[in-house]
């Protein structure tokens, strides 16, 4: 490589890292942190409450429903909170972060849909939450654009996938241990990074 080639490449590579420095500080100073902590403890609960049920014997739909209309409700507050400390505005993080939030959840209904259209419910239970694993590990992989740690996210989902397989009847009490370690421990460390970024006045902002 030529010294002109090697400049280039530096003069490049700088420039990837302010971008991403600057998509980073974007997500910390919106608040994101706070969201994820929000999200981790109601999926936490969600998943565990699902977990509980399933295991006392529970069969009938409405407990279920219930209790997802519930955290979806929940949810939704959580990220409206960012959307409104923006004044209206929509960012590429913010549009990243909010589609990939819906293509999960889009994903995940229609994979509920298709399990229970041709499988027992039983059956569908036991499958259902190496599914819902699967599309969490590719939606944290998407997020790895916003942070490279985020791909630690996915090797954890896609181990859960190999534990739920082994451990069917455990599926839902290994995603609830592993979307609050995923969205509890990042969303921490988010909130701190604010409190760092805010007393530094260091911090820049893309739109």
């Amino acid at each position: 490589m030529s010294p002109l080639e090697r400049q280039e490449a530096e003069e490049a590579l700088a420039l990837v890292r302010q971008v991403v420095e600057k998509i980073h500080d974007t997500v910390v100073l919106k608040n994101w942190g706070f969201v994820m902590v929000v999200l981790g403890i109601l999926d936490f609960a969600g998943f565990f409450l699902t977990h509980v049920f399933w295991s006392s014997g529970v069969v009938g739909y409405l407990p279920y429903v219930s209790l997802w209309v519930v955290y979806l409700l929940l949810a939704l507050c959580a990220c409206l909170t960012v959307r409104m400390s923006s004044g209206g505005s929509s960012s590429y993080v913010t549009r990243l972060i909010w589609f990939n939030g819906l293509s999960f959840y889009i994903a995940s209904l229609s994979v509920l849909w298709i399990d229970f259209l041709f499988l027992e419910v039983s059956k569908a239970m036991l499958v259902i939450p190496g599914h819902i694993a699967a599309i969490g590990a590719l939606c944290f992989t998407i997020m790895a654009l916003i942070d490279m740690r985020f791909l630690w996210c996915t090797v954890a989902f896609f181990l859960s996938v190999a534990v739920i397989s082994i451990r069917q009847d455990l599926g839902f009490l290994v995603l609830s241990i592993t979307w609050f370690v995923c969205l509890v421990i990042p969303g921490l460390h988010f909130i701190r990074e604010k409190k760092r970024l805010l007393r530094s006045g260091n911090y820049t902002e893309i739109v």
